[in-house]
This record gives structure tokens, sequence and C-alpha cells, in this order.
């Protein structure tokens, strides 16, 4: 039974995405922004990537049983008495209509609320049979926060946290006051290593999230019409005003956020507010489920700070964050959850792999570098010819295999550069028109990792930070950060096997376990995509050299 899952609407949406599940096994996986070249794809339905999905999935429209949509914009609609645009089978119409997809066959329509749609994205892709599963973002229909209990193919909501509790529009309010967009939630994670003071732990009240895990009904009812902009109503806000600076003399220019004394104490403070609230949660959950694991989902759950500190703190044997925890990850837990209800298997785990979009043939590879006016090389060892020329200081666009999902490079559409010079962090910045005090992530041998990093969490998909031992401050001083850490892609041979050969080579050469990899885009755009994509942000960007498949091209300056 093949499944189309789906995010995006007409009206504050974000994140646009489509996904096709096949006998219960996740297929093919395309963000929106990939395709219209449109960062976060907001408010946006998502025909581009379904006709994708589709394709890369192999089949045609006739073969979809049912359209599985992750949020019930019904109840949104409704809570806020207002009209929904379509409804029912109308739906159906909306994201698969006739004259782009040319089906006949009338679709069941699963309509699977926001939250549980982020945790069966988590839960259904990770190994663990028992688990607490914790969705934090800035809002679902009507909560901010849920906790679900996951046990063998079921996940029960345990609790929610209404709107007004939002701890990713206090991350939102925080971005405003500095100049940052609403969803550089990141870009913030990165200054507060840079802060020293806390404004907010003496106003920021943990009893606010002292809940006491009632039944889901009773949830209901105390979480139903709240407001809309109930956000603009934080007592947070407050609390931030009374930190202001007479002159509010922010910086015109963000590469100086990082000098800013308010600037990166707020930071700090919204950051160290996150972490104390959500390990309160994941404490008290554990103590309520006896669960052993614990899964993290929504688009807070790129944090990879916070997501260490439960990691560390939290006392969970295993903690599971999927690459797709943002709302483009909504799409692949609205069609699992369709999927679970006719099906009694647990899901094939995607931990195996998360690399779910297109791949090009060298045939392919080499039509375009033509038809580009490219020069190039074609080479059986790309990876080892790779592994050269980053070690003597190049910084080169990486594309290998399928493209992977979420908005982090994972080593098949990546920039790669030498860990050893400090001075990498700069140019790579400057290449990709990052603001100068934004880290760099490093990806990492998994067996040689125990070496460079003081504990090695279990982050295929960088997702976590750890801190760097003495040595590996010396082997990766581009990917430390200012506070002694390092946001790790730990690789696997048998998860990215071209991927972590390369590495091998690297190491080979220059005795360093891993090397640097941050998405192929500029800081403007989403990753690269096409062929295309790749070859013009690979020009403008101006990096020494371009390997995609087997072949390896230069930048002609």
């Amino acid at each position: 039974m093949a499944i189309v899952g789906v995010n995006g609407w007409f009206f504050r949406s974000h994140d646009a995405a489509a996904c096709v599940v096949d006998e219960g096994e996740v297929v093919s996986f395309v963000e929106e922004e990939r395709l219209t070249r449109y960062k976060h794809a907001f408010e946006q339905i998502p025909h581009r990537s379904i006709l994708e999905a589709l394709r890369i999935a192999g089949i045609r429209c006739d073969d979809i049983d049912t359209l599985a949509i992750g949020w019930d914009y019904h109840q949104k609609y409704y809570d806020r008495r207002l009209s929904i645009p379509a409804l029912g089978r109308d739906l159906s119409e909306l994201y698969l209509p006739r004259r782009l997809f040319a089906g006949k066959k009338e679709l069941k329509v699963a309509i699977i609320e926001h939250h549980l749609a982020h945790a069966s994205n988590v839960y259904r892709l990770s190994p663990t049979e028992n688990s607490v599963v914790l969705v934090v973002d800035g809002q679902g229909e009507n909560e901010c926060l849920s906790v679900w209990h996951g046990t063998k193919n079921e996940l029960k909501c345990i609790a929610r946290v209404p709107v007004q509790y939002s701890i990713g529009y206090l991350f939102e309010t925080a971005n405003r006051i500095i100049g940052l967009k609403d969803l550089d939630s990141g870009k913030l994670m990165g200054l507060s290593a840079y802060g020293t003071t806390d404004y907010l732990s003496k106003h920021f009240r943990l009893d606010n999230f002292s809940i006491d895990f009632p039944d889901v009904d009773t949830l209901k009812k105390t979480t139903s019409n709240l407001d809309e902009q109930i956000e603009c109503q934080f007592s947070w806000r407050k609390a931030i005003s009374t930190y202001l600076p007479s002159s509010r003399t922010l910086p015109d220019d963000q590469n100086l956020l990082h000098e800013n004394e308010f600037a990166t104490n707020l930071a700090y403070s919204v950051q160290k507010s996150l972490e104390r609230v959500l390990l309160h949660i994941a404490q008290h959950a554990r103590s309520i489920t006896k669960a052993d694991d614990i899964c993290l989902s929504g688009g807070v759950a790129l944090n990879c700070k916070a997501n260490t500190h439960i990691y560390c703190e939290g006392g969970y044997k295993n903690v599971f964050v999927v690459p797709s925890g943002h709302d483009a990850g909504v799409s692949v837990g609205a069609a699992l959850e369709a999927d679970s209800r006719t099906s009694k298997n647990k899901t094939t785990p995607v931990f195996a792999s998360p690399y779910l979009g297109a791949e090009y043939s060298d045939d392919k590879i080499e039509e375009a570098l033509w038809e580009h006016g490219m020069a190039y090389d074609h080479s059986q060892i790309p990876q080892r010819i790779a592994a050269e020329l980053i070690s003597r200081g190049n910084i080169l666009g990486w594309v290998q295999g399928r493209a992977e999902m979420g908005p982090r490079a994972l080593g098949n559409r990546s920039i790669l550069a030498d860990p050893r010079d400090p001075h990498t962090l700069g140019r790579v910045n400057d290449i990709k028109g990052r603001e100068s005090w934004r880290p760099l992530a490093a990806a990492i041998l998994s067996e040689k990792a125990e070496t460079v990093l003081e504990f090695v969490p279990s982050s295929p998909f960088m997702l976590f930070a750890a801190r760097l031992t003495p040595l590996g401050r010396e082997k990766f001083s581009a990917a430390a950060h200012v506070d002694g850490s390092c946001r790790a892609q730990i690789v696997y041979r048998e998860q990215n096997a071209k991927f972590w050969h390369l590495i091998r080579e690297f190491y080979d050469i220059t005795g360093v376990p891993g090397v640097i990899n941050t998405s192929f885009n500029h800081a403007q755009e989403p990753i690269v995509y096409s062929l295309r994509d790749c070859i013009l942000s690979f020009l403008r960007m101006k990096l020494d050299y371009l390997v995609m498949g087997n072949f390896i091209a230069k930048c002609l300056r």
C-alpha cells in the first residue's frame, strides 16, 4: 500500500515537503525548497515535491492508496472560528490536482494532528520499542510541547503544554530582538556560546511545566480556543525587556553580534532556559513511564546543545533524533502514522539511511558538466582524490548518491574542508555568506571518534555536540566552538560507505579522523538538489573543486 505524506499549506506554514511510504518503508522524501529554491518554502502546497517523490519511488498517482496530511487543519481553523478553505475529499484535489497528476482513483485522506505526526516521524523510524517521545516546536494545532509514550506500534499522548508557554516562540522572540529571522534559532544556539549572564533564570519558572500527565481528554479541553497571536503575550517578553540596553545599540553588521554583550547574553539565557525545561520534562516523563529510551522531534529537536544536555543528564540509555525533526518531517510522520493503523509491524528504522532524495548517474553528471562548459576529469577513486585535495587546503563541493533528508548535509550534498587550519572557519563562512562567528561541524570516523571527543553520542545526523579532547582541539581547530564543543556527525561505514572512505583516506594522509562538513549551499539558498544547482552554486561560491560522482571539476578563477 503506497501512502503519500505531505506538509505545506496556504497560510502560516513552512518547510513544505512530501514523501512516499510503501509497504511500511519510507522510499522517498523531498523538500519543496530544494526544487523551488526558496528557503523554507513558506506557505506552499508541495506539488513539486510530491511529483518528485513519486518519480523517485517509481510509482504513479493511481498507485497511491492514501494521502496523509501532517496537520489537523479542520481543528486548527475550527478553534479559531475560521472557515477552512478545503473540506473532506477536496483536500486530495488540493494536494494532488488532476491537472498535474492525472489520477483517476479516489484517495483516502488521513488527517494526522501535527504533534502526533512529529512523534510518529521519530518513534517509528527509531529502533526502540518502548520510549518517551518528546515533541517541542513553536506550536501545533493548540500546543507547543507534547509528551508521548511509544510502546510496540502504538503512540499514546500523556501530556500537552499550551501555546502560551512556547519555548519555540521564545527563540523567535529573541531572534527578532537582536535582528535575526524567526527561523534563525540555529544561529541563536551558536551565538549562545559567547554569553555569560543568564537574564531569565529568575523569571523562567519551571512550575509552569510541572505537568501532572492528566488524561488526554482533559488536556484537550484546557488547550482549545487559544488566540492565534498568543505568542505575543509572553511574560518572557517583559523579562527580556528589562535587560534591553537603554540605547538599543545592537550592531548593524550581524558579523559583530558575538561582540555585543546584550545579544550574546540574551542568546545564552534563552538556550539555558530551553535546556532546563527540556531536561525537567524528560526526567519527569521517565519517572512516569519507566522507559529507558527517549525520542525527540519538532523544530526544537534540531538544537544540538539541548539534545546533548538530555543525552548527558536525562538518565536515558538512548536518545534518538531524526534529521527531519522540523516541519518537513511531519510529511513522513503522517504517512507512517497512517500506515501504522493498517499494519501491526513497526516501520523499518531509517537510522540506517537518511538518504531518500534524488541521485544521478555518471552519464547525467557528465552531460550537465558539458552543458555548463566545465572542465573536468574522470576518476574511479574520487574519494582518494578528494581527500588529497582537502589535505592540501582546498575547499570542495561533494555530491554523491541520494540527497539526504533534513536541513544538515550528511555527506552527500556537502562542502568539505581541512579541520586542522583555524583559518578554515573564516574561509568557509565567507564563501557561504555566513556570519563569521558561526561554528562549523565535523564529520568523524566512528572508529576514531573517542580519541577526539570526550564522549561519543550516537550522532549520525549531526544533532549532538560533544566537547573535544586535547587531541581533538589540536586536530579540529576549525570545528572547535568557543565553548570547546564540536557539532559532530559520526560517520559509519555501513551507513555511508563512500563518505566514510573519503574520511578514511584523509586520515591515512593526515592522521586526522575527520573533515569539516557543512551544507552545500550559500547562506541565502536551500541545500543544492539538481545537478544544475550544484554547478551554479559551485561557480557562485568559487569553491576550489567540485566532485560529483566520479567527476572532478576545478574552479577557473
